[in-house]
């Protein structure tokens, strides 16, 4: 009886800790008190912003940008526009350029020291109306803007920065890091989303934070960061604006909600689909910490502490050395526990071996089943591949049987395997896995540290307790408390990686559950004891009709769409045009415009560097003016020739990508002044010759752009130049897409291309 009651305080307190870190604040009317943040009001403005997609180049964009700047004029803000070339080398070739336009204003302080930014920024993807990434960041910076107004100056100024071209690649905070009001920051923070609902998380900061999550954590209304976050993000194939921003040598934090990935760059992230709550959370945090930092000086950046939630509430911190402290007696603790049970007998070094054995079996087995249980998921419900990001709408389900199933087969090894030796032994010989990943995350990935290190130091505790008192009943009930630590501190983490990594990582977080599940084997290997195979079974029985019933009521309609890919491609040097598709099977929409001749090959005449393979049939070839390309000049001194020339689009097109044949070196090269080339470790030394360099520039003016590229001289050059419009060209066979289906959100889902190669 002790041990059911033990295992269901154990569930409780998992789904109490869940709930606590996803708990929201209650929105603020629009009669809010006027130095409130009013999520309400801020939707009123996110309604305006949203209406629309609005990628940068196109109309809706220049829209946004204007009621940006007149929201701030009627705020009694002086709002202005940094209009430059920008250019992120960052991440290689093809190179992402583009004219932005960021919107800035700067509310002055009484005694200003060092600014205060807040970032967010206003363009969207093509596939999305960009309510939640970012318009929410934007009303956000909005609202707040209009509340710090009503309840008077702070001492430091406080700069506003609606960022430009973030999503085709960070160019908006590129370009401010050369205005000059980037020099007065001390301390920015930016906001983003990458679903609709959800708390807000503080899941990255700047380097030398220790200083910087103290007086976070004492200024934010509902502190929910943990310094593993920024860990688990660095997975993941994203970047933001506060990874430019960062390098201004200011401290920041860098917010963002992450439940409902399927809003994240499609058609469902419309001002109807944002939870208010979340708005308001968001709000709330940027107000307060606003006004916090506005009236405080930060000092220097100092060591990097570690920091995590407990229960979604208080705050823990601390520093490194610290952390080494911990590591420190829990070496001391093992050493006594294991001392104290062998000496008593209470331990065997066997049965700590079969521990030991045991739960790298039931963290392999658990991780395999997991991805197993996946792919066959994947390969019977093909339709799945097709809801955005491959994460099914009822992902909870899901997430449920995963977790249960990586405790069936736990509990499965250990039914085997306990006939071999009693709980303590096959106690602390799982523990010695924890006792390893302490050892080695604490000197390696020190954020996560707390979460092997604490937990273990509790269990520790109490079986130091146990192994002196050497009561069996007693056992049971002083366990649970040293247990509580490894739930509340686990559980909470192991459900944001399943958010933030999607049902992709199931496997890894299975792993992580067996683990987990080692900590609380007193309880599980008791239960086995008694009602053995039944736990194993009801676990894997139960897993099994979720993940049945997580597919079987899988089903589309308006608020679930599910999502395929369609784009048009004239090539004028062939006098050809497909209709082409990224997707893996047709549908049937997509059949309608890939039904002739349908053969899936790669497209060296649009993306010659890459070789992805694309469905592709051909299409009525529309009259469509190619990209136009003039020489301004062409010259050779010491070998090296300097080739100048002017690329525009006669049919508008807002983006326009160049490509050089893959056996052109390139020397350097320059877009409009602003350099576009590959950035030199090493300074003093000049940087050596690229082969396929390509640019694409975002925002294409009317005039066109000049590209300068330094050649070697003597040898032919070739290059091929792609203009890209939104839309598909109209035709009169096309049926419009079913309610239930929607562009996938890539950034040739429903565009026009037209490719013509140039030599000179």
């Amino acid at each position: 009886m002790i041990t059911l009651i033990v295992l269901v305080l154990l569930a409780v307190a998992a789904a109490v800790s869940i709930y606590l870190q996803n708990r929201l604040p209650a929105e603020l009317p629009e009669n809010a008190p006027a130095t409130e943040f009013s999520a309400a009001r801020a939707l009123q403005k996110l309604r305006t912003i949203s209406a629309h997609p609005h990628p940068i180049g196109s109309q809706e964009h220049v829209a946004v940008r204007d009621h940006i700047s007149r929201e701030l004029s009627n705020l009694g803000l002086t709002p202005e526009t940094q209009k430059t070339i920008a250019v992120n080398t960052r991440w290689g070739s093809p190179f992402p350029v583009a004219t932005v336009e960021n919107v800035l204003a700067r509310l002055p302080g009484t005694n200003n020291s060092r600014a205060v930014l807040l970032a967010a920024h206003y363009d969207s993807v093509a596939s999305s109306f960009g309510a939640n990434d970012d318009g929410a960041g934007v009303v956000t910076l909005l609202e707040t803007a209009r509340a710090l107004k009503s309840a008077g100056p702070l001492k430091n100024d406080v700069i506003f920065l609606f960022s430009d071209g973030e999503e085709v690649g960070l160019l908006g905070a590129k370009a401010f890091t050369a205005h000059p009001w980037a020099k007065d920051v001390g301390v920015f923070m930016n906001f983003e989303a990458r679903g609709n609902t959800g708390p807000i998380v503080m899941f990255e900061t700047s380097g030398g934070n220790n200083e910087l999550i103290r007086q976070y954590d004492q200024a934010s209304p509902r502190s929910l960061a943990n310094s593993v976050f920024y860990e688990i993000y660095r997975l993941l194939p994203n970047d933001t604006d506060f990874t430019v921003l960062n390098s201004t040598g200011a401290q920041g934090l860098n917010f963002a909600y992450l439940g409902g990935i399927q809003h994240y760059h499609t058609y469902l992230d419309n001002a109807q689909e944002i939870n208010s709550r979340t708005l308001q959370d968001l709000g709330s945090n940027a107000l307060a910490l606003t006004k916090h930092f506005g009236n405080t000086d930060l000092g220097p950046k100092t060591s990097d502490a570690i920091y995590f939630n407990v229960l979604g509430a208080m705050l823990i911190r601390y520093t490194y050395l610290f952390s080494i402290g911990l590591l420190i007696l829990t070496v001391l603790l093992f050493g006594i526990v294991v001392w104290r049970g062998l000496k008593t007998k209470q331990l065997t070094l066997l049965g700590i071996g079969w521990g030991f054995i045991a739960l790298f079996a039931a963290g392999v087995l658990s991780a395999l089943a997991t991805w197993s249980a996946w792919w066959l998921i994947l390969a019977l419900r093909t339709s799945i591949r097709t809801v955005p990001w491959s994460e099914p709408y009822d992902s909870n389900i899901f997430r449920t049987g995963f977790v249960l199933l990586a405790l069936g087969l736990t509990a499965t090894v250990y039914l085997f395997i306990g006939r071999r030796s009693g709980w303590r032994s096959l106690t602390v010989g799982a523990l010695v896995w924890s006792f390893i990943l302490a050892v080695i995350v604490t000197f390696s990935i020190p954020g996560a540290s707390y979460l092997f290190t604490l937990p273990l130091l509790f269990m520790l505790t109490g079986l130091t307790i146990v192994f002196y008192l050497r009561n069996p009943v007693l056992s049971q009930m002083l366990l649970f408390v040293p247990m509580l630590p490894a739930v509340v501190l686990w559980v909470p983490m192991l459900y944001v990686v399943f958010v933030a990594m999607t049902l992709n990582s199931a496997w890894i977080v299975a792993a992580c559950a067996a683990l987990l599940f080692g900590l609380l084997l007193p309880p599980i290997v008791q239960a086995l004891d008694r009602w053995r195979g039944l736990v194993p079974a009801v676990c894997v029985v139960t897993s099994v009709l979720l993940l049945i019933a997580g597919t079987v009521v899988l089903r589309y309609d308006k608020r679930h769409p599910q999502t395929n890919n369609l784009f048009y491609a004239l090539n004028l040097d062939t006098g050809k045009a497909v209709f082409a598709s990224s997707d893996a099977n047709r549908d049937e929409w997509t059949t309608q415009f890939l039904s002739r001749n349908f053969e899936r090959n790669s497209m060296p005449d649009f993306f010659p560097s890459s070789g992805r393979l694309y469905w592709q049939s051909e299409a009525p070839v529309i009259q469509l003016a190619g990209p136009q390309v003039s020489v301004t000049t062409d010259h050779t001194e010491n070998k090296v020739r300097t080739l100048s020339f002017r690329v525009s689009s006669p049919r508008r097109a807002p983006v326009m990508a160049i490509y050089t044949a893959p056996d052109t070196e390139v020397l350097d090269a320059s877009v409009d002044g602003s350099r576009a080339f590959r950035e030199s470790a090493d300074t003093s030394q000049p940087s050596r010759p690229m082969t396929n360099w390509g640019l694409q520039f975002y925002a294409l003016p009317v005039e066109g752009v000049e590209v300068t590229l330094k050649l070697h001289d003597g040898k032919p050059f070739k290059m091929l130049v792609v203009d890209r419009s939104y839309g598909l060209p109209e035709t009169a066979a096309a049926r419009p897409r079913p309610d239930y289906m929607i562009p996938t959100p890539y950034p040739i889902s429903d565009v026009t291309l037209v490719s013509k190669s140039f030599s000179f």
